[in-house]
């Protein structure tokens, strides 16, 4: 049983794989693609998969955040806005982090990220910041 990527699995279902099968051959396999970097350690996808990692955990504090809402009312949502906030500009961002990374592996050594850990650092602070200020100011 071969991976989804290749499109045989679907096509064991015959009854609607005929449209499916069409599609999947005109998607080209990731076997016909091009590679993006010649690392056998896969470091830019390792560094991908920390800061999905990272999205998660922010979405986990700010569901947690919201289940303050009924005893700290609307003060309970500004630990939540500043960790969907994080969330969105580690989106925003990862796209031309994992490309600079990659880059680097056939250019020059590329050197740690310092402002990305400063930012991250001062948003978990802020949050943390923010969620004193919540039980602190409605006490």
């Amino acid at each position: 049983m071969d991976d989804l990527c290749g499109c045989r699995w679907w096509q064991a279902y015959s009854d609607w794989a005929s449209p499916l099968s069409a599609f999947c051959s005109s998607v080209q396999r990731s076997s016909e693609m091009p590679p993006l970097h010649s690392d056998p350690g896969l470091q830019p996808e390792r560094t991908s998969l920390s800061w999905h990692r990272t999205q998660a955990s922010l979405i986990i504090v700010s569901v947690l955040f919201v289940r303050w809402y009924p005893t700290w009312g609307a003060f309970a949502f500004a630990p939540v806005a500043l960790a969907c906030t994080t969330t969105l500009a580690i989106s925003a961002t990862q796209r031309r982090r994992y490309e600079r990374s990659c880059a680097s592996i056939a250019a020059a050594p590329l050197g740690p990220d310092i402002g990305g850990a400063i930012a991250i650092a001062a948003s978990c602070a802020a949050i943390g910041a923010a969620g004193t200020a919540v039980l602190l100011v409605t006490a």
